[in-house]
């Protein structure tokens, strides 16, 4: 059968999901283009060439639909072979049983599994469970992240909503969708989904371009009659771990706290509006930047003396404060929480100073 790609985020403790499936776009387009194809006539108005165009144009889908299911089975066999080598002990890894409390998960700055260089901490990627067509994760201590590899057409499309059913103006209190709604949910899987897809496309093409180098290397060496040897031939010859799967995490623990942080400045900047004693108001500017970098940034200011600058990535929030003279302090939460907290205390603080 084909196959094709199912990625999904769940609230741990209510079981809430949502779905989206990798499409493929060009065997789409293509199927579309080819039936308007289909129906040309020739000149004398009879339809002798529909057969002929009819069968160039199924023949073109049936190759986009093979080649579009062995990009997925190798993209999700990618991001299985990481779990694999966490289990192995090659990389680190957390194995959890299903449903495991909140409670008796790692810390954030553990469940990271991206490399420094993307963006994480190295931490441990938090497995729930690893089949041979299905591995499940912990994207943050509230939501599990699922893939999977499906029969194509055994599962509705991304433009669907697949999960609860519900679309996205239900209110939020009909589904116990956890701290997110179901609309953001759905936008989280589908980028995440389209992270991996074109983190691995590039991946692909560097490893063809690597192969391509060699073999030219290869070549011009045979040539000048100057023999390679056999440890640089291996060298060359191996492939780099993509590390998709721990890319995908990163990316989503980012998301999920920023959501979290946006909705903590939100309520401090009403907080304060309410306010008697504090004059100033919160003024808050973001850096402009995809939602696919692997770091947000942005500056936070109550009047002329509480400013800091902050840094968040999948592990946790950097916050480097400046005060009077100069002075700064560097600090790093885990979670909007904490952050939140820092603030409350720092608003008590000039409070005090101003009585």
């Amino acid at each position: 059968p084909l196959l094709t790609l199912s990625m999904s985020v769940e609230k741990t403790r209510t079981g809430y999901v949502e779905e989206v499936v990798l499409s493929s776009i060009s065997g789409s387009s293509m199927g579309s283009s080819g039936s308007s194809r289909s129906g040309r006539t020739s000149n004398n108005g009879n339809d002798e060439n529909q057969p002929t165009h009819t069968s160039k144009a199924t023949d073109e889908r049936v190759i986009y639909a093979l080649q579009h299911s062995l990009f997925c089975a190798s993209l999700f066999e990618s991001m299985r072979g990481e779990l694999s080598s966490a289990e192995s002990g090659s990389a680190p890894g957390a194995w959890l049983a299903g449903g495991t409390n909140e409670s008796f998960l790692p810390a954030p700055t553990r469940m990271d599994g991206a490399p420094p260089a993307d963006g994480g901490l190295g931490g441990s990627i938090c497995v729930v469970h690893c089949h041979q067509g299905e591995v499940k994760v912990r994207l943050n201590s509230e939501y599990d992240l699922t893939i999977k590899l499906v029969e194509a057409g055994t599962v509705q499309s991304s433009s669907s909503g697949v999960g609860s059913g519900k679309d996205e103006t239900t209110p939020k209190d009909d589904v116990d969708s956890g701290s997110q709604s179901p609309a953001y949910l759905r936008a989280l899987c589908r980028g995440l989904l389209l992270h991996a897809q074109s983190a691995y496309h590039d991946h692909r093409l560097r490893m063809h371009e690597k192969a391509m180098a060699v073999a030219a290397a290869e070549r011009a060496k045979a040539v000048s009659g100057i023999p390679a040897g056999l440890a640089r031939r291996k060298k060359d010859a191996e492939e780099e771990r993509p590390l998709i799967l721990g890319g995908v995490l990163a990316l989503g623990g980012k998301l999920l706290l920023e959501r979290a942080v946006r909705q903590s400045l939100r309520k401090l900047s009403h907080h304060i509006d309410e306010r008697t004693d504090i004059a100033d108001k919160l003024v808050v500017e973001w850096l402009t930047l995809s939602m696919f970098d692997s770091k947000s940034y942005f500056t936070a200011s109550i009047g002329p003396l509480f400013t800091i600058d902050v840094c968040i990535d999948a592990g946790g929030m950097s916050v480097t404060s400046f005060g009077e003279g100069g002075q700064y302090k560097a600090a790093r939460y885990g979670s909007a929480d904490l952050f939140e907290a820092y603030i409350q205390f720092q608003l008590i603080r000039m409070s005090n100073r101003d009585k």
